[in-house]
């Protein structure tokens, strides 16, 4: 069953003056409502920023259970090593993550900054390998 895509939250500058983009990916298990709650310790002069939804996967190393993920994780080494992680499903939000990217890029034509950024490890998820 193919998934809705929600939009991204943003929180716009706070001077309302568009200079610099930051897409942050919020952790695994977590979605970006916290940051609505707090939006006003983001909210920072020129910079817009906009934090995108992942999608409840199916996590095999929590038995199948949907919860919100950038990718779908088969192990759970507990921090002891790195975790194995669903190819097709890193690459699925790889794009949606690079097409964001994308539009933001084209929002001032290019001439804002851009940054990704994101809790643990997920800004790999927007990484080209």
């Amino acid at each position: 069953e193919e998934q809705q895509e929600a939009e991204p939250i943003v929180i716009p500058p706070r001077d309302g003056v568009h200079r610099a983009t930051l897409v942050y990916l919020h952790p695994f298990k977590s979605g970006p409502n916290d940051y609505v709650r707090k939006a006003h310790f983001f909210s920072m002069d020129g910079l817009r920023v906009v934090i995108p939804r992942a999608q409840k996967l199916p996590i095999t190393c929590c038995g199948g259970r949907h919860m919100l993920a950038w990718y779908d994780y088969l192990t759970d080494r507990d921090g002891t090593a790195e975790e194995e992680l669903d190819q097709a499903t890193l690459a699925a939000s790889r794009a949606r993550i690079h097409a964001l990217l994308e539009q933001e890029h084209n929002r001032l034509q290019g001439e804002e900054e851009k940054a990704a950024g994101g809790g643990s490890g997920h800004c790999d998820s927007a990484r080209s390998r």
